[in-house]
């Protein structure tokens, strides 16, 4: 198992359409931190995308998990950025 960390970009044009949707992401995103699978996300203040943080045996199976995001369905996140991360100090939470 490896850690990602996952960067959404938004189209601000797309707003509207995200709000229309956003109940279900954070329903999706809740019940994949319940499981495991997501060690946490959140929106960047500014309103301009979000970072995830998951833990993911590879970058496909995560590839293949982010496509079931009711963004990334909608086709309302511009773009995508997967890094494998390798946390040195502190932890992920609160």
């Amino acid at each position: 198992m490896a850690i990602y960390a996952v960067t959404y970009h938004y189209d601000p044009e797309l707003a509207d359409a995200r709000a229309a949707v956003r109940a279900e992401h954070n329903e999706w995103l809740a019940a994949l931190v319940d499981e495991g699978q997501a060690m946490c996300t959140g929106p960047f203040s500014d309103g301009g995308g979000g970072l995830l943080i998951f833990e993911a045996a590879s970058e496909q199976l995560l590839v293949v998990l982010l496509a079931a995001d009711p963004f990334a369905r909608g086709h309302l996140i511009e773009s995508t950025q997967i890094r494998e991360w390798r946390p040195i100090h502190g932890h992920v939470g609160k």
